[in-house]
């Protein structure tokens, strides 16, 4: 139909005039989304992490069982394929054997072959020496990377550095983790050190903000949280690159990367995959594009610098070869193997030490045969620290015991708290061999600078001078350290007031060095314990002087002496044997009075108690000599610290006895001692002490009894012979 068709041509062509005149007016905007778009810049990256120089040690087949070679072919197709810029995200030196061997220098050469823009100096890095990455850096195109390990106030590696995409300015800046360990003679010599990330990541952004730079990258051997917090600081850093010391550990799972709130990025590599290709767009931010985890298969290369590095890492191999594998020591021992257990062990019978300590992973544990070539310690020391030599209270033990993590322990039983079968005493000292790994470690964990002695023996030295003489390292049984002789000298040194009621009646005879009447005076009271003890047996023997007088009466003159054996059948049930002798300071009126005790028993130890149950017999054996008095001894103590710097200390003494006679008369002898004491340093003391003593005959059917309250200052003091 006519009429119809003319519509439907107009409705056409007002339709065609719509779009155009919409066309036409939306254009410009096109245009320039056309342009914004053109404007983005499109930055391709290859990162790898966690390296550690593990180059293979066969040349023959290299190219397709070499780890790192099979990396190198990925790394030259990935330029082709139009990779901008190579960077290491740290750990590329150390612990590969070969790397060892070179100093670092072949795992340089591969970074420097490869044309790695930037290696992140972590914490195995350094490993390597210190002055050993400053002197690879000289010479090479290679950036080292820290912003926060200094000399003094200066960097020692580079803190950043640009790059240059399609005139797009970028910074690239380093900051390494906080588990970087100098060793301990580069640092004291060099004055080398790790400052705050914060400290120096602030003047380095306004340098580059200064620079007129409109990107920065940071690469952060940081955890997590510590380099959310960088970037919360400091919005100038568009993105985070985390590897080497930190790999995506998060909640007991692994993550690959976080966005914060601002939509900046931080991205984990994990330190399971060969090597990353991150793909980043470049505009008014940094946007990440993909990221892709990559393995490295064999890719037939021949690309010249490629080739030239194979050829120089075959010269290295077979260097290695010819000087390392070789005969080191024929061993008599079976096949064994050995571990940070089996060194630590090591470390006690080397330095006559109560416990070892040394960070996990320290040695690769290793099989070792008949025979052992130089090359299997750089295969089995991963971490070449000097060994040193300090002591450590058992306050400070119990602190470390509970945060032991990452540390391998030998010499502490960790289940029941005790060394050598005997419970830990608070401020005794124990002495301790480690690794310089674990000093700092525990250093950190107790908030405190040890005094220690560096014994300069490096972990590799003691492994070798072992395994060529005693090879204690191999020994299947390390009973015999808890079987050596240790001595310790606790001395009690106290002056006091004294206030005592003597009550008595009045046929019974004084006891050997006690007063005869109620006093107030001020005297000494004097205790030596002397032990020497291992794991199975303990002799100790305790001097003792109580001695207060006024004018020519003896109100206080004892002197007494003990001798005790324990027998440490477990750490509850001991069996003993006990000999003690009562007699005075000063002889009175011309006499000397001795008395005798000797028992054997059981004693029981649980938490702060402490008990003894014997039998034996007394006996006054000079003025006057008596028959025996045959029974039983009852000891109990017990010492309770509360409130951190005070302690409360109970001591019971009693023998009950019948003479040996027909009338069978029996004797109560009992002494009792409640005390409580605030430290007012570690060695000085103020002490409330009440003395009860306590003798009752029924041969006479009289009792003789002192209640002494006694005020003292307490000078403690205790010696450690190894």
């Amino acid at each position: 139909m006519p009429g119809v068709t003319l519509m439907t041509n107009m409705l056409i062509l007002i339709i065609r005039k719509v779009c155009f005149q919409w066309v036409w007016a939306l254009f410009p905007m096109f245009l320039m989304l056309s342009t914004s778009a053109m404007a983005d810049t499109h930055l391709s990256l290859l990162l790898t992490s966690n390296l550690q120089g593990k180059f293979s040690l066969d040349t023959k087949g290299q190219e397709s069982n070499d780890p790192l070679l099979l990396l190198a072919q990925n790394i030259v197709s990935e330029r082709k394929n139009g990779i901008d810029l190579y960077l290491d995200m740290g750990n590329a030196f150390y612990p590969g054997i070969l790397s060892k061997y070179s100093s670092g220098s072949i795992m340089m050469d591969f970074l420097e072959f490869f044309s790695c823009a930037g290696v992140l100096v972590s914490s195995k890095d350094i490993q390597i020496g210190t002055k050993n990455l400053e002197f690879l850096q000289k010479s090479k195109a290679v950036r080292l990377l820290s912003s926060n390990i200094v000399q003094g106030e200066k960097s020692i590696f580079t803190p950043w550095f640009e790059v240059d995409k399609g005139g797009t300015r970028i910074a690239i800046i380093g900051i390494s983790s906080k588990k970087v360990r100098f060793d301990i003679a580069e640092k004291d010599l060099y004055g080398y050190n790790l400052v705050e990330e914060e400290e120096t990541l602030g003047p380095y952004l306004n340098e580059i903000r200064e620079s007129g730079i409109e990107h920065t990258i940071l690469l952060s051997g940081l955890r997590l949280k510590d380099t959310a917090a960088i970037l919360a600081r400091f919005p100038d850093i568009g993105m985070a690159l985390c590897g080497g010391d930190y790999t995506g550990r998060f909640f007991g799972g692994k993550v690959s990367r976080v966005d914060l709130a601002d939509g900046r990025s931080i991205v984990m590599m994990g330190d399971h995959v060969d090597y990353y290709r991150l793909e980043l767009i470049l505009d008014d931010g940094i946007k990440l594009q993909a990221l892709s985890p990559k393995k490295a298969d064999p890719i037939p290369n021949y690309d010249v610098f490629y080739h030239e590095f194979k050829n120089r890492l075959a010269l290295w191999k077979e260097k290695f070869l010819e000087d390392e594998v070789q005969l080191f020591a024929s061993l008599k021992a079976a096949e064994t193997g050995v571990d940070d257990f089996r060194f630590t062990q090591l470390l006690r019978d080397r330095f006559d030490c109560e416990l070892a300590v040394v960070e996990e992973g320290t040695i690769h544990p290793l099989s070792v045969n008949r025979e052992i070539k130089r090359s299997d310690f750089l295969s089995m020391v991963n971490r070449d620290y000097h060994i040193f030599l300090f002591s450590l209270t058992g306050d400070e033990l119990r602190k470390v015991q509970a945060e032991e993590e990452g540390l391998v322990i030998t010499g502490l039983d960790t289940e029941k708290i005790s060394i050598q079968g005997y419970p830990l005493v608070g401020l005794r000292p124990y002495r301790m061999a480690a690794s310089q790994p674990a000093v700092q470690k525990i250093s950190r964990l107790l908030r405190k600078k040890i005094a220690y002695t560096n014994t300069w023996v490096t972990v590799s030295d003691l492994l070798k001078d072992d395994l060529k003489n005693e090879c204690v390292v191999l020994r299947k049984d390390y009973d015999y350290l808890d079987r050596r002789f240790r001595t310790t000298i606790d001395a009690y040194l106290s002056n006091f007031i004294d206030n005592s009621g003597v009550k008595r009646g009045d046929n019974i005879e004084i006891p050997p060095g006690q007063p005869n009447h109620s006093y107030n005076k001020w005297g000494l009271e004097n205790e030596i314990d002397l032990t020497i003890y291992n794991k199975y047996h303990r002799f100790l023997f305790t001097p003792y002087m109580l001695y207060s007088r006024q004018n020519d009466d003896y109100l206080n003159n004892i002197l007494r002496g003990t001798f005790l054996y324990d027998y440490n059948l477990n750490e509850a049930i001991r069996p003993y044997s006990k000999f003690r002798c009562d007699t005075v300071v000063e002889a009175v009126d011309g006499l000397r009075p001795v008395l005798l005790r000797e028992t054997i028993g059981v004693s029981a130890l649980y938490q702060y108690i402490n008990g003894k149950l014997g039998f034996g017999f007394e006996k006054e054996v000079q003025d006057p000599t008596n028959a025996a008095i045959y029974g039983v001894e009852l000891i109990v103590g017990a010492k309770v610290p509360f409130l951190s710097h005070f302690s409360y200390t109970f001591d019971l003494d009693a023998f009950t006895g019948i003479r040996n006679e027909e009338s069978s008369h029996w004797q109560i002898r009992t002494e009792v001692n409640n005390t409580i004491s605030a430290k007012i340093n570690a060695h000085l003391s103020l002490s409330f002490r009440h003395k009860y003593f306590y003798v009752y005959e029924e041969v006479t059917g009289e009792y003789y009894q002192v209640s002494q309250f006694i005020t003292s200052l307490d000078l403690n003091n205790d010696w450690k012979f190894w």
